[in-house]
């Protein structure tokens, strides 16, 4: 009796662990075509003229930044080629636990904190005085990488848990599109960042299409690129001898591709913020000049 109730938990979590990769499977497809659809169907319309402006100044902001800070993607190199010889190497015979599911969840927190130090400094240029104002009244550094790191971990699994429900996700994701903006220089944590981003997109959803829309489906894509090696390691079988691969050439290839794929999702964190400050900005223009009214 007690072997067929463990029989019964292996099926059970074995249908839930492929109803889930199923889930995720289905969602790597569907966002991109989501917000690739918005993308298209918003720029049909006419847009207010200081948008195009904002759109091109951003992108222009984000890459000069980009170009001066590259000394910074030798860190990241560093960072990923330690942690894959750590878990691709001979380390693990040694040490099982650094197989487990808890050591590795750690490896997804990387990309989040390098793209926040970037975003800090960044918005530190943008917007001096509002980051000041904000530090001394509100709290430090720590604070604020915590609500980032968990508002980019927290969006991305989200999305890949719900499958083909992500054209969903995708709509109410395109009215978050200023919660960055709201974090870095408002002092905001994600729930309220994207409570104030949601009510401000209520009039204005075409134009977040417009301006975000595009940007989300390239690092979405960036994004899938980005898991692929990890994928293929999981699926791998054991014992293949047409898999039999040296340690050393995976962990550079593993090395190359992630950093790639993480300096483009920062740059992609960077655009978003720096088109989202600007975007606030007009906003709250407007709203200055209809209340006076």
């Amino acid at each position: 009796m007690d072997h067929e109730v463990v029989q019964l938990a292996d099926y059970g979590y074995e249908c839930a662990r492929d109803i889930a990769r199923i889930c995720t499977a289905l969602a790597v497809f569907v966002l991109p075509i989501a917000f690739l659809i918005h993308s298209l169907i918003a720029y049909r319309k006419q847009m207010p003229l200081y948008m195009p402006e904002i759109k091109k100044t951003g992108a222009a902001t984000a890459a000069t930044f980009l170009n001066s800070h590259m000394p910074r993607l030798a860190v990241l190199t560093v960072i990923y080629f330690a942690w894959n010889y750590l878990t691709l190497g001979d380390l693990p015979l040694k040490y099982p636990w650094i197989l487990s599911d808890e050591f590795s969840n750690l490896h997804s927190f990387i990309y989040p904190l390098f793209s926040f130090a970037w975003l800090w400094t960044l918005s530190q240029e943008l917007a001096p005085s509002a980051v000041q104002q904000w530090r001394s009244k509100q709290g430090s550094i720590f604070v604020t990488a915590f609500w980032v790191t968990l508002s980019l971990v927290g969006a991305k699994g989200l999305a890949y848990s719900l499958g083909i429900l992500a054209f969903i996700y995708v709509a109410y994701a395109i009215r978050g599109d200023l919660s960055l903006a709201l974090i870095m220089t408002r002092g905001a944590n994600p729930f309220t960042a994207y409570w104030q981003s949601f009510r401000i997109s209520t009039k204005r959803f075409t134009q977040f299409s417009w301006m975000f829309s595009k940007t989300a489906c390239i690092a979405w894509l960036t994004f899938t690129v980005f898991n692929i090696p990890r994928l293929a390691v999981y699926y791998m079988p054991a014992n293949d001898d047409h898999f039999n691969i040296s340690p050393y050439i995976m962990i550079s290839i593993f090395t190359i591709i992630e950093t790639a794929c993480a300096a483009l999702l920062t740059y992609f964190d960077s655009l978003i913020m720096v088109r989202g400050i600007k975007l606030l900005e007009e906003i709250e223009k407007e709203e200055g000049m209809e209340s006076t009214c």
